[in-house]
């Protein structure tokens, strides 16, 4: 049994049928003068085929996906991306910075002022 897909939804249905079972649109029964809507067998593999692809996500350590990549960005550009980096937007912050005792900055991101 034939398929096409139904204009108004896009789901497949057999040649043969009058409306969609899935929206219920009224569809034209090929083979009774109306225009033939079926597609080629290699457009209809080539569709099937592209909705099954997927594409790699970035990994973070360990393997966990990441679905916000704005952690992997490195705004102040200091070699350390904004997951790890505790303020992105000063280069001279960052985990491997030197600390200034008083100063009232945590500079190397251990979340304290101090050596």
């Amino acid at each position: 049994m034939p398929l096409h897909p139904c204009p108004s939804c896009s789901c497949h249905v057999a040649t043969d049928v009058g409306a969609c079972p899935h929206c219920g649109a009224s569809l034209a029964i090929v083979g009774a003068g109306s225009r033939d809507l079926r597609l080629p067998a290699a457009a209809l593999l080539m569709g099937l085929a592209l909705t099954a692809c997927t594409f790699p996500q970035p990994q973070a350590k360990y393997g966990i996906a990441i679905n916000d990549t704005s952690d992997l960005v490195d705004a102040d550009e200091d070699g350390f991306a904004a997951a790890d980096d505790c303020d992105d937007d000063d280069a001279a912050i960052n985990p491997e910075a030197e600390e200034t005792p008083g100063d009232g900055v945590d500079s190397n991101c251990d979340d304290e002022d101090d050596t």
